[in-house]
């Protein structure tokens, strides 16, 4: 998936009306970042979200960088700083209250918890978005994964 994402960005770029604002230039690095992050590259990752910081927040971005650099930092291990981001994100929730990714990012507070071997936090984190998501699809895979994720945290 990581290559056939990544030969769409570099078609797109050839394209002589491809956009070149700050926000495509944004969604652009997210999208090469994001890749970078499915290959394993998640300091390389980490590293090409770090030019979005001082404006990651912003609604012109739709939250992508930040959750881009959260979650590559949760892959890379790095659970308190994937927190902050996830954490950020969740604090913020005013800036674009009807994001996809208000969900995700509660889901990576969660994940971040755990990986921290926080299991008590990541339980109380895994029930709040729990019962946010209690009237969603039960075959949503996303939902299957954080119940699945909830319940591992009950055993042992």
């Amino acid at each position: 998936e990581a290559d056939s994402a990544s030969r769409v960005v570099e078609a797109f770029d050839r394209t002589a009306d491809s956009p070149r604002s700050g926000a495509w230039r944004a969604a652009r690095t997210s999208v090469l970042a994001a890749i970078e992050s499915a290959r394993g590259a998640h300091d390389r990752a980490v590293q090409m979200q770090a030019p979005f910081i001082p404006v990651e927040l912003g609604i012109a971005y739709g939250l992508v960088p930040i959750i881009v650099r959260a979650n590559a930092n949760l892959r890379a291990g790095n659970a308190d700083t994937a927190l902050e981001a996830f954490g950020s994100i969740v604090a913020h929730n005013g800036l674009d209250p009807s994001s996809e990714l208000l969900p995700i990012a509660r889901l990576g507070v969660a994940r971040a918890h755990a990986l921290a071997g926080r299991r008590e936090a990541a339980r109380a984190a895994y029930d709040g978005l729990l019962r946010l998501w209690a009237e969603a699809d039960a075959d949503l895979p996303i939902l299957i994964t954080a119940r699945r994720e909830r319940e591992g945290l009950d055993r042992p």
